[in-house]
């Protein structure tokens, strides 16, 4: 398998701009993999996957991780991993975007994006999603068994 730089499906979500590089369907099931994009004020909301692990690598840029219960700060370079059913989400809380990839394994999850997420539009940035749209996206979240928690604030 071989996707080059440019390729892969983009989809917003949430404001966010993700590009799926690989799914489940075209690695035997073995994983899925994903490029972000993570403008500032954006982010993840808590949640947990029923039996996936998920890893993310920072490219640039910095993002607010929730762990469990704990939070923390990744950088340029560092490394998360969080085991299936753990509270996790992430936020930028910077001034300019954040650059991460990650990937699940098993592969799966990354369906949601490709289902739920909107196609870009020329010259525009992704807007946030308003109370319709996640309404709209919570049968493909209960669909990838991802489960919306509430914050810890």
């Amino acid at each position: 398998m071989y996707v080059p730089a440019d390729e892969g499906v983009t989809k917003w979500v949430a404001g966010d701009v993700y590009t799926v590089k690989a799914t489940a369907a075209n690695t035997g099931g073995a994983f899925g993999f994903i490029d972000a994009t993570v403008p500032p004020g954006r982010g993840s909301d808590p949640h947990a996957h029923g039996s996936e692990s998920e890893a993310f690598f920072l490219l640039s840029g910095e993002l607010e991780f929730l762990d469990g219960d704990r939070r923390f700060t990744a950088r340029q370079g560092d490394f998360v991993f969080v085991p299936p059913g753990i509270r996790h989400s992430f936020f930028n809380r910077g001034v300019h975007s954040a650059r991460m990839v990650f990937m699940y394994s098993p592969g799966g999850p990354e369906g949601m994006f490709l289902d739920a997420g909107d196609d870009p539009r020329a010259g525009e940035s992704a807007p946030a999603w308003g109370p319709e749209k996640i309404a709209e996206v919570l049968p493909v979240l209960t669909r990838y068994q991802i489960d919306v928690l509430p914050n810890l604030d």
